[in-house]
């Protein structure tokens, strides 16, 4: 399994490859300042971009035991990585559009 990781940079902040091939830095979203928890929004992005730079972030921050994805459709191909990795994940939002998952590195 390999994912691509842009930058060294700070927990919070992570750059995102956008569907048009661009490079857009981003930083804590709505939730994520309030509980100072990293936040990726890949909102706009086409499959499979979201799941690529969700396990691209998880595998570049292996001592992160969270963080908070908003995404536009249910990521169905992520779950069984995310059990395969030892992460689960709580609904936060689920609207038509968007959905909000918190992402936890299980505990042994």
């Amino acid at each position: 399994r390999q994912f691509t990781y842009q930058g060294n940079l700070a927990p919070s902040t992570f750059c995102l490859m956008t569907n048009h091939g661009e490079t857009m830095t981003t930083d804590d979203g709505d939730m994520a300042r309030a509980s100072d928890v990293p936040f990726i929004d890949t909102t706009g992005m086409e499959p499979p971009q979201p799941f690529v730079t969700i396990m691209a972030w998880i595998d570049a921050n292996p001592g992160a035991p969270k963080v908070i994805v908003r995404l536009e459709r249910n990521p169905v191909y992520l779950f069984p990585e995310l059990v395969e990795i030892n992460w689960q994940w709580e609904y936060l939002t689920e609207e038509t559009g968007r959905i909000e998952l918190l992402l936890k590195r299980q505990t042994t």
